[in-house]
């Protein structure tokens, strides 16, 4: 987001995404939906662009975490992800 917004004083978004990211227990997968969500939101009305195309790499690395450790990965982040965009 820093790269479509000019500098100056630090968003909501970006101080919100900052803090989850320095959180100990990371931010949990709805937190990361609704950013995400949040985001798209923003940059369409304040027609910065048409959306956020949001690129996985390595996507069978997710998945492999996902699968050795359920308590702490859920596929489902993906599937809310695709039906919620699309």
């Amino acid at each position: 987001m820093s790269q479509i917004y000019d500098r100056g004083p630090r968003s909501k978004i970006a101080t919100e995404v900052q803090r989850l990211i320095d959180s100990k227990d990371g931010p949990s997968e709805d937190q990361v939906f609704e950013l995400i969500l949040e985001i798209n939101s923003r940059i369409i009305s304040d027609s910065k662009a048409k959306g956020v195309l949001l690129i996985l790499d390595e996507l069978g690395k997710f998945l492999e975490f996902a699968s050795l450790y359920p308590e702490r990965q859920d596929v489902f982040l993906l599937e809310h992800l695709v039906v919620r965009i699309l």
